[in-house]
């Protein structure tokens, strides 16, 4: 092999390792926010407000603040919960989450999930 060919090879790797470490290349998905309490309110919003109705396939982060030790924000696809807040978590908490297609999201308050609920399709 000659040295050309070898310093070739090096280049390629270091890129596609700069590239891996930078993220770029993956496809960006959009942020929704979640607000569950102070009082017995459970949202998922766009970034303006807007109420999450449907949601495009991909990655896409989450950001859920939590008002009230008293109710929590799960996040689930059928019978699986995804990510959940606990009862005594009181902040805002990050998460990616992969939406897949074809399926219906929920979100709950665990304890009250009757009166504090939501969801989103897929498309």
């Amino acid at each position: 092999m000659g040295t050309s060919t070898l310093s070739l090879r090096r280049a390629t790797l270091f890129a596609v390792v700069a590239l891996s470490l930078s993220g770029a290349g993956a496809a960006e998905g959009a942020t929704y926010y979640g607000t569950v309490g102070p009082e017995r309110i459970i949202t998922l919003t766009t970034r303006t407000g807007v109420r999450v109705a449907k949601v495009p396939s991909g990655r896409h982060t989450f950001v859920i603040r939590d008002r009230s030790y008293f109710h929590n924000f799960v996040l689930s696809r059928g019978r699986t919960r995804l990510r959940w807040t606990t009862l005594d978590f009181l902040g805002t908490v990050r998460w990616t989450v992969r939406i897949r297609p074809g399926a219906t999201y929920n979100f709950f308050c665990a304890s009250h999930r009757k009166a504090m609920h939501g969801s989103f399709r897929v498309g």
